[in-house]
């Protein structure tokens, strides 16, 4: 998704959006959780560190058209889960 100030996709992503399916579903899938932005400083102290893992159970999802460098730019739906 491209907006007036930014109307162009950057090529990468559409390498990225080719690829996506193959390289990123069944056997390497890899899920994740994303939580904010951070500092580069921050999160190389971060990721220097033994991480504990958690268990968590999300209440909703939803689907956002992709913006270049991979931000939701436009949501398209939300889903509320079932406990």
């Amino acid at each position: 998704m491209t907006t007036p100030q930014d109307p162009d996709i950057i090529a990468p992503l559409i390498e990225y959006v080719r690829v996506f399916v193959p390289d990123h579903s069944g056997e390497h899938y890899s899920p994740h959780v994303t939580t904010g932005v951070g500092t580069i400083e921050y999160l190389d102290a971060l990721l220097a560190k033994p991480f504990d893992t958690f268990t968590f159970s999300p209440v909703g999802a939803s689907v956002y058209h992709l913006g270049n460098y991979g931000t939701a730019m436009a949501k398209l739906h939300s889903f509320k889960l079932k406990k």
